[in-house]
Order: structure tokens, then sequence, then C-alpha cells
């Protein structure tokens, strides 16, 4: 195959004329740190590294304190049948409630942050594909693709859409 120019259109950028796979890959990286391509004043480069950041911490939080809590609640109802009797066995109770606290909110968190981190690089991949396709012509569109695209996927895996559809037509 042989490879052909890439021409500039009057909005500045580049079409893809080549069939080229190699030259298709490297305008794709390139646009990665292309200001067209920018959302809220962060390139995709810079997008790709904040997002993930972002929903690691909101994702440890939320569900680091709601596992802890439950870790603990958990731990009372368990060992309500044997309450301490000494500042001694108090001491040890507490204690070992909230190692088994902490565990639980790291395990917890850790597994939300997995799933959240997961999620936003998809969209955000999902949302830059869309704006390569279109050249950035239609950046709304592209947005709410990636939404509907990555709702739609997370709603499969938690069954929403059955439920919803059952829900309106039952």
């Amino acid at each position: 195959m042989t490879s052909t120019a890439l021409p500039i259109n009057p909005s500045g950028s580049q079409t893809i004329t080549s069939t080229d796979p190699i030259s298709f890959t490297q305008s794709f990286i390139d646009g990665f740190n292309d200001p067209k391509f920018s959302r809220a004043g962060l390139l995709t480069s810079e997008r790709l590294f904040a997002m993930p950041v972002f929903s690691t911490l909101l994702g440890f939080a939320i569900d680091g304190y709601s596992g802890g809590k439950m870790a603990s609640y958990r731990y009372r109802a368990e060992h309500q049948h044997k309450k301490p009797k000494s500042i001694q066995q108090w001491y040890f109770y507490h204690k070992t409630k909230n190692y088994k606290v902490i565990l639980e909110s790291i395990y917890k968190g850790s597994r939300m942050t997995a799933k959240l981190t997961a999620l936003s690089c998809s969209f955000l991949v999902l949302e830059y594909c869309g704006d390569f396709v279109t050249d950035r012509k239609l950046p709304i569109v592209s947005s709410t693709l990636a939404g509907l695209v990555t709702a739609t996927v997370v709603g499969k895996f938690r069954k929403f859409l059955y439920n919803i559809f059952i829900i309106c037509f039952y």
C-alpha cells in the first residue's frame, strides 16, 4: 500500500485519505495532544491522567466509608452474644473491630475504585473516538453517544435495563 499525504482542510485539521494503518494509528495518537480535542481546558492526554485519579479518590471515599460502616455493624452483630466484661477485653474487642473495619473499607474501596476507573476511562476513550471520527465538528454528539454507550454497558451488567423494561411495560 502506498501512503498519501494528509491534506489540510480549510478548518486547519488534517483529513485521513490514506489506507495505511500506521499513518492512521499515528494520527490517532497525535490527537491526544491536539488542542482541538480539549475539553474543559484539558487536553485528552491530561484528561487520561486526571479522570482515573479523580475516580480513584471518589470510589475509595464512597465505598470505603460505606464498607467500613457495614463491617462495623457486622462485627457488632456477630459478637453481640459475647460482650467484653473487663477493660482489657474491651480494648481487644475495639482493636479487633477497628482492624476488621479498616480491612473491609480498603477492600470495598479498592473494588469500587477499579470499577469507577475503568468506567471513566472507557467513557473518555469513547468520547475521544467520537471526536476523532467526526473531526470535532459535533462534540456534543460524541459526548452524548459516549455517555449512552457507557450507561448501557453499566445497565447491562447491573441488569437495570431489564428491570426498567419490566416496570415500564408490565
